[in-house]
């Protein structure tokens, strides 16, 4: 009996030396207790930690990290969660005064972060746009005090320097400065900045003065979903308005005899139409009334359009003011409209209106417009039964961003109920809103696509402009 127990006793060590051996393998192969990164999809990886990989990486890793994710079959809902309560930023960032080099920019990105800046809890965002002749600094530097004192992480971009006569060529089509071929800069910025630190993407705020302010009118009312509110000083809609003469009649805006009731040839991107987008996203915008670099007449038709539409905002309009005063970066007017700008955004409206003033502009709050043509309005509504109902003019094709993955109880577009293929919740959806938007508060986890057809909805029109107005120079809303 006990030489039996003895042998029991060796078959047993020797089993016990085995399986310790292959435990070390194992952890030796997935680099537990060392400095390297587990391989995707690694027991020892979290869900947290792969999507912190999956914000953080270069296109090819982002990819690699998404397979890693993937594979570890997550339900939509848990991932939602994961991104909204489980992801890392770090505290091994810039803070204070800063110019940082960020993806896809030429010029450094000046930021100002809070010296107490903790990761574990989410920042608003100011975005600041220079004037003529400027950089970020321009801005930065007299709005550090105002985002100190709140609170708030500023993050300026600084306009690639066009040659002048480049300039003039691209303003028929583009327009000067923040024009619409700087959206993607300030959309880089937001990039940046929401892979890098902890926002509060339902508190950023757009800010812009003089050349700025045209950029925060005219990126602003073209990204709506992306803001909580908008402020411009010395800036408008359209920079046409400011053109007169031969200059302006050649870029579509103001006749040589000033007319009040200015209107401007459908080609051009920026136009008034531009305001119907504001319908969630309240803007707050100044002028002096002795401008003379930038008139004030513009905006003066901007706020009575806003007022007809009942949409919210505050126009200030100060008398005896010039272009850009010493006021503008101090005083009470500032703390008001600062005061004023303390709001959350509705991330995802029940209605929609979205006025697509290039083919390059598309997303509307949930609904994306995959094929259109510049002129394109959509008008959506999901209402309290579960029922959507779309009327999309100059549109081909669109595809509805689900939030819950769930399936409309029914679709009408243009008056025409229609059919819904099957719809499943899926984790990459998830992960796709993720990676275009870095926008936890708007995550959606599925979606469907739906050909709009030829048909056009006269409801779904602005407006008609009076008709004269309309033959002579085009729309005016």
């Amino acid at each position: 009996m006990p030489t039996h127990r003895r042998s029991i006793s060796r078959r047993r060590l020797r089993r016990a030396v085995a399986v310790a051996a292959a435990v070390v393998a194992i952890v030796g192969t997935i680099g537990v207790g060392s400095s390297s990164r587990p391989a995707d999809g690694a027991p020892d990886e979290s869900l947290g930690a792969l999507l912190d990989r999956f914000r953080l990486a270069d296109a090819d890793a982002r990819e690699e990290a998404r397979r890693a994710i993937l594979a570890s079959s997550p339900s939509p809902a848990a991932l939602v969660a994961a991104i909204r309560e489980g992801t890392r930023f770090s505290a091994d960032v810039p803070r204070g005064v800063a110019s940082v080099p960020a993806d896809g920019m030429k010029e450094p990105l000046e930021l100002f972060v809070p010296d107490d800046y903790d990761p574990s809890r989410a920042y608003p965002l100011m975005i600041g746009l220079h004037g003529t002749g400027g950089d970020g600094r321009q801005v930065r530097d007299p709005a550090v005090a105002i985002c100190k004192r709140e609170g708030w992480i500023l993050a300026c971009p600084t306009l690639e320097k066009p040659d002048i006569l480049n300039s003039i060529l691209r303003a028929g089509r583009d327009g000067f400065g923040w024009g619409e071929h700087a959206d993607n800069l300030v959309l880089k910025t937001l990039d940046h900045v929401l892979r890098h630190y902890r926002i509060d993407t339902d508190r950023v705020y757009l800010l812009g003065v003089s050349l700025g302010g045209y950029g925060t009118w005219g990126i602003g009312s073209a990204y709506p979903h992306r803001f909580a509110a908008l402020m411009a000083y010395a800036g408008g809609i359209d920079y046409r308005e400011n053109f007169s003469g031969t200059m302006g009649r050649l870029l579509g805006g103001r006749d040589g005899e000033g007319d009040a009731e200015t209107g401007f040839t459908a080609g051009h991107g920026m136009r008034r139409d531009l305001l119907l987008n504001l319908r969630h996203t309240p803007i707050a915008f100044v002028h002096g009334s002795r401008d003379r670099v930038v008139e004030p007449q513009g905006d003066r038709r901007s706020a009575a359009r806003l007022k007809e539409l009942g949409y919210d905002h505050i126009y200030v309009e100060k008398e005896g003011w010039g272009h850009v005063p010493a006021e503008v970066e101090r005083g009470p007017l500032v703390d008001e409209l600062v005061a004023w700008a303390r709001r959350r955004r509705r991330a995802s409206p029940d209605d929609v209106i979205y006025f697509a003033a290039r083919e390059d502009t598309r997303v509307a709050s949930w609904i994306v417009l995959e094929e259109h043509e510049r002129g394109a309005l959509l008008k959506a509504r999901r209402t309290g039964d579960g029922a959507i109902e779309i009327e999309a003019t100059h549109v081909k094709r669109l595809t509805i961003l689900l939030e819950d993955g769930a399936a409309p109880r029914s679709l009408t577009v243009n008056g025409v109920r229609r059919a819904l293929p099957p719809i499943e919740a899926h984790a990459n959806v998830v992960l796709d809103s993720y990676a275009r938007w870095w926008d936890p508060g708007r995550l959606y986890a599925a979606r469907v696509t739906v050909d709009v057809g030829p048909r056009e909805s006269p409801a779904a029109r602005p407006p008609a402009p009076p008709a004269a107005s309309a033959r002579r120079r085009g729309k005016l809303y």
